[in-house]
């Protein structure tokens, strides 16, 4: 199962993007209308969290990366629960999340 949490979270990255790209179409003319920029810039870097979590030996690292992805995922979440644009894609992002949270115990 190597780095399999970082692709789940790509995966549903790119699914909700897609996603919101399709729910905000660009209305007639782009240079007039610009589409709808996608509301979510992760800043933290969850992807090599999850991959030192998922490298980790010993149970204290395990501990260690555990928490500070669960420490991401708190923010991601909050940011996601604040993009109300978003509308489908949010909960592509808070399946994922969930699912990776429960994957760190």
């Amino acid at each position: 199962m190597a780095l399999a949490l970082r692709k789940e979270w790509q995966t549903a990255k790119g699914a909700a993007e897609l996603l919101f790209k399709r729910e905000h179409p660009p209305v007639g003319d782009i240079h007039i209308n610009p589409p709808t920029p996608y509301p979510l810039k992760f800043k933290e870097d969850l992807g090599p969290t999850l991959d030192e979590f998922e490298k980790a030996k010993t149970p204290a690292d395990k501990t260690k990366h555990s928490n500070k992805a669960k420490g991401v995922i708190r923010n991601y979440r909050t940011a996601i629960n604040g993009a109300h644009e978003l509308k489908s894609a949010a909960r592509i992002l808070l399946d994922s999340l969930a699912k990776i949270e429960r994957a760190l115990g």
